[in-house]
This record gives structure tokens, C-alpha cells and sequence, in this order.
């Protein structure tokens, strides 16, 4: 399996220096594993055999190897310090674990040494480094390891040959005569090579496996931002339409004013069809008011900008606004609340929240009377507007889909069939613009509840009256 690569740039690289520098770290980490391993082994050992072994003198080697692993860590450090370059780094890190890796070795050469040479079952640590080398080096410089752990335990065991005796206890311990030492360094030996092999096959593709997720997760990222971008060009779109679109709609709702004066003289009935054509009409200018306000919050394309409001007085006119068609349906407003509340908020934006509840709350409560209860209450740090009728509610299932752009909850569409589901969409928008929150209560056949929270600047809290809130 080849690794993929993008525009000439093999990927393989790229992974290893983002990822070298922590193979440093988890490599010093573990050598303090096994210092504090085999500073434990030292101290049972006594206790469970009767062996002649220099414990002071491996005692003392395993002290300079932790003395090692501090001068290391400090000097990382320094390093980090001082470079930022990813590329330069990765070479220093590569550069320090080489340094620590011949560290290890040559500590581990003394303590065979002076545990009795190439017989001490300490030689297959050598196997253990060489596992590690492969897994935290290229194959290329891994492979430099590979005959140093077997030319090592060979050249203690030939040093009784040339007069130096290795100390303490050895398996087997002898000149390189001895049949049994010969036979158990060339199975080490074999092992070395076999363990190399194939960690070193292992490796190569669990890296290629690790560049292939790179290479997939940057195509994710890619196609990601060109959605992204296909989205904002979709906003900016429907942006430009409903501008357009907005110009002849007032003119022909102009037009049809006039001639629902003028038609009933010349066409009997003719003013019912004028009255629907401008109710469609209405209906098509809220689509396009709704789409302008959406396609631009989402490209950040509106003018939104914060200023003091006299929210109490802003509630009023557009309640005020709707007083008419909720007079029709026998529906009456009811607003709590202190008339010196004030909000930090775009005026167009606490205005459009308004009109979205008020009308909603007046289209899905029934005929023939209710109430549409508008409060206003100071929370600290918050101020709560909150729209509750007596409808037809959401049911338990769509709750939590009613805030997506063009969803109307089933039994809403059942009940009118004019309407874009967009409203309470840009409310969410408009109130996460301003950082804050909307909360729904809505119980099927019983009315909704629509909470929106406001936050309050510290120079419109001074002097106010905090009013607990009560569930």
C-alpha cells in the first residue's frame, strides 16, 4: 500500500516532525519506568537469592542513568525555549534520543559487566531497545541499532579471552568456547534481527495507516470549507433575490390597495379577490423579509449595532401593531413589566424578535378569545422577554426542530398553510448575536412559552430592581 501524497509532498515526513518531538517526551518518561524498575529489582533481589552480584556498583549505574534522564529533560527544555521552528525541533529531538538511546546502551554494556557478561539475562534489554528504536527512529537509522545489540553481547562474552573477567554472577560463564553461551547468543542474535524485521514491517504501516488519516483528514477539512463557502454564496444569494424581490412587492401591494376600492363598483365579488390576492402577497413579503433577515445573518452581512433601548416602550408599539388582527380573533395582550426597563440591543433586531412572537403567538391561539402575555423581567446580568399564548402548542416530538430555518411543526401546517417556518429561526440568530438564549415551554393544546434572554451590560444594571425568577 503506497503512501498518497498532495502536490509533490510525501506525507511521511510531515508526520514524523509533528510527531517526533513527542516520542522524545514518551522516551524519557519511560526510562524513569525503568529505573525505578530495576531499582526495585535490586533492592528484592538480596532477599530471594543467594547470588555474588556487585548490587552497589548496578545500584550506582542505574543512579547515573536517572542523572542522565534530568540532564536530558533540562536541556529539552532550554531547547524549547529557544527554537520555534517545527522543522528544527524535530531535528533536535531526533539528535537527543539519538544521544540517549547510545546513553542507554553503554549504561547497559557496564551492567551486564558487572553482572557477569553476556550470560546475565539483563542481554535481552538490548531486544527491548532495539524494539524502540524502531518504533521512535526512520527505519533508516533504526536499523543502526540492530548491529550494535548483537556485536555488544558478543564482545562480552570473547573478553575472558583476552584476560578481562566480567564480574559477578553469569549464566554460562566462560570463554566463547563454551557451547551453551555460543548457542544462546546466536538464537539472540537471530532474535535481534527477527524482532527488527518485523516491527520495523508493523511500523512502516501503522505509519503509512497514520499519513493516510493525515491526508484524509485534510480532504475532510478541505471539502469542509468549500461547503462552507458554498453556504456563504448560497446566503449571498438569496440575499440579492429578496432585495430584489422587495421593491415590486410594495409596489403591487400598492397597486391592490387601490384596487380593492375601486374593483367592487365594476366587479361584484371582486374585492374578495382582491383581498386574497393581497393576503398571498403578504405572505410572499414575509418569505422574502424572512430570507433577506436569514441569508444575511448568516454571511454577517446585516447591520446589527447595539444601542440603549427603552425596551418597555418598543413591547408596546408593536403590540399596539398587532392589536387589529388579534381584535378579530377575540384575542387580547396583557404586558408586565416596568416601563423604565431598558435593553442594550439592536433596535431592528429586539423589534424583529418581537414581531416574529407576537405574530405567531396570535396566528396559532384560537378564535373567539385568549391571552398573549408579553413580560419583561430584570434578571441579574439578563433581561427576560417572554411571549406566552394559549394555542394549539408544539407537539413533544418537534420541540426540538422548531428553531431550524423552514420547519413548521405538523400541526401548524395543518392549521395555516401560509408561513415559512423561518421565524423562529432568525430569532435564535438574532439572540445568539447578541449572546444570549432562547428557551421554550410548549405543551400540545395548551399554548407556548418563549423566553429570550438578553444580557446586560453593567452600566444597565446600576439602580435596577432584581426580580428572582419563580418556576
Amino acid at each position: 500500500m503506497g503512501c498518497r501524497k498532495k502536490k509533490g509532498v510525501d506525507i511521511m515526513p510531515l508526520l514524523e516532525e509533528k510527531v517526533r518531538v513527542d516520542r522524545l517526551v514518551w522516551f524519557i518518561h519511560l526510562r524513569w519506568v525503568a529505573i525505578f524498575g530495576g531499582l526495585l529489582i535490586l533492592l528484592v533481589s538480596p532477599w530471594v537469592t543467594t547470588l555474588s552480584v556487585p548490587y552497589g556498583l548496578l545500584m550506582l549505574c542505574l543512579g547515573f542513568l536517572g542523572l542522565l534522564n534530568v540532564t536530558y529533560l533540562v536541556y529539552w527544555e532550554k531547547v524549547q525555549a529557544a527554537i520555534h521552528s517545527p522543522k528544527s525541533l524535530a531535528e533536535r529531538a531526533g539528535n537527543l534520543m539519538h544521544v540517549q538511546m547510545g546513553g542507554d546502551f553503554l549504561v547497559l554494556t557496564v551492567m551486564l559487566y558487572l553482572g557477569g557478561g553476556a550470560g546475565n539475562p539483563l542481554v535481552l534489554f538490548y531486544l527491548f531497545h532495539v524494539a524502540i528504536a524502531v518504533l521512535v527512529f526512520p527505519l533508516g537509522e533504526s536499523i543502526f541499532y540492530v548491529p550494535l545489540a548483537i556485536v555488544l553481547p558478543w564482545l562480552l562474552s570473547v573478553l575472558p579471552s583476552f584476560g578481562v573477567q566480567p564480574l559477578g554472577f553469569a549464566i554460562g560463564a566462560g570463554a566463547l568456547d563454551s557451547l551453551e553461551q555460543k548457542a544462546f547468543l546466536c538464537a539472540y542474535s537471530a532474535s535481534v534481527v527477527g524482532i527488527w524485521f518485523f516491527l520495523s514491517r508493523l511500523s512502516l504501516d501503522i505509519r503509512r495507516q497514520q499519513a493516510l488519516l493525515v491526508d484524509q483528514a485534510r480532504q475532510l477539512r478541505e471539502a469542509k470549507e468549500g461547503l462552507e463557502q458554498l453556504d456563504q454564496f448560497k446566503n449571498q444569494f438569496l440575499s440579492q433575490v429578496a432585495e430584489h424581490l422587495q421593491g415590486p412587492c410594495g409596489e403591487m401591494a400598492g397597486h391592490l390597495e387601490k384596487m380593492e376600492k375601486e374593483v367592487p363598483a365594476a366587479w361584484p365579488g371582486g374585492g374578495h379577490a382582491v383581498r386574497e390576492t393581497r393576503r398571498h402577497l403578504e405572505s410572499f413579503r414575509t418569505t422574502v423579509e424572512d430570507l433577506l433577515w436569514l441569508s444575511r445573518m448568516d454571511v454577517k452581512d446585516f447591520p446589527l449595532r447595539k444601542e440603549s433601548l427603552e425596551a418597555y416602550a418598543v413591547a408596546l408599539r408593536h403590540i399596539q401593531a398587532l392589536e387589529s388582527q388579534a381584535r378579530v380573533k377575540g384575542i387580547e395582550f396583557q404586558l408586565h413589566g416596568s416601563d423604565q426597563t431598558r435593553l442594550w440591543a439592536d433596535r431592528e433586531g429586539f423589534g424583529r424578535v418581537l414581531d416574529n412572537l407576537l405574530s405567531n403567538a396570535v396566528k396559532y391561539s384560537p378564535k373567539g378569545g385568549g391571552t398573549v402575555t408579553v413580560e419583561l423581567k430584570v434578571q441579574p446580568d439578563w433581561l427576560v422577554l417572554s411571549v406566552q399564548d394559549e394555542g394549539i402548542g408544539i407537539p413533544a416530538d418537534q420541540k426540538k426542530k422548531i428553531f431550524s430555518g423552514f420547519f413548521r411543526a405538523s400541526n401548524a401546517q395543518a392549521r395555516d398553510k401560509f408561513g415559512t417556518g423561518l421565524g423562529l429561526a432568525i430569532v435564535q440568530r438574532i439572540l445568539a448575536w447578541h449572546g444570549g438564549k432562547v428557551v421554550l415551554d410548549s405543551h400540545l393544546k395548551k399554548g407556548t412559552r418563549i423566553e429570550t434572554w438578553w444580557p446586560l451590560p453593567p452600566a444597565l444594571k446600576g439602580g435596577m430592581e432584581f426580580v428572582p425568577e419563580i418556576r
